[in-house]
Formats: structure tokens, sequence, C-alpha cells
């Protein structure tokens, strides 16, 4: 078995289509574990690293919260804490 999963796929990318994240989806499918698919149609491939990162984060959290993955979120803070440098920088307290 296996924690919940969401795979991103933007309408624009070019390097992994939809149609490519659509087969991870069913090949992932599981009967005992959550498997979900969101689609940005206005997004490329580098999803967490474009503008509007941000909104690519919003939505991963609020679809961890909506799984109720009571473990983990509890250590997720209500609103998420990111660096303004961006997804991929260290957050300073």
């Amino acid at each position: 078995m296996r924690g919940p999963l969401l795979l991103i796929t933007g309408g624009r990318d070019h390097t992994v289509p939809e149609l490519a994240t659509r087969a991870t989806l069913r090949r992932y499918r599981h009967p005992h574990a959550v498997t979900d698919i969101k689609n940005l149609p206005d997004r490329a491939h580098s999803l967490t690293i474009d503008g509007g990162w941000r909104m690519v984060a919003d939505i991963a959290l609020s679809w961890l919260r909506a799984q109720e993955f009571r473990t983990f979120s509890q250590r997720l803070p209500a609103s998420p804490r990111v660096s303004p440098n961006g997804p991929l920088s260290p957050i300073r307290p």
C-alpha cells in the first residue's frame, strides 16, 4: 500500500504531454490508494519554476489537506511559508 498520489499536468507541456500523465494515472490507480490528476491547461512543463508556482503549490497543499492526511497535515501551516525567491530557495525564519 502507498500514500495518496497527485499528478499535475500542464496543458502546454510538450515535454511530458497530458496523454503520458494520464497513462501514469492508469498505471498507479489502485483500489486502496487515492490517485488523482489535476490538469492546468495554461501551464507548461516547468510548473513549479515558471511564474505562478504559488498557485501550483496551493493546489497541491489543498489536495493534501482534502485527503485528511492527519499525520502529515498537522505539520502543514494554514498558509504555505515560501521563500520570496521561489519554491526551491531555503526559507529563512
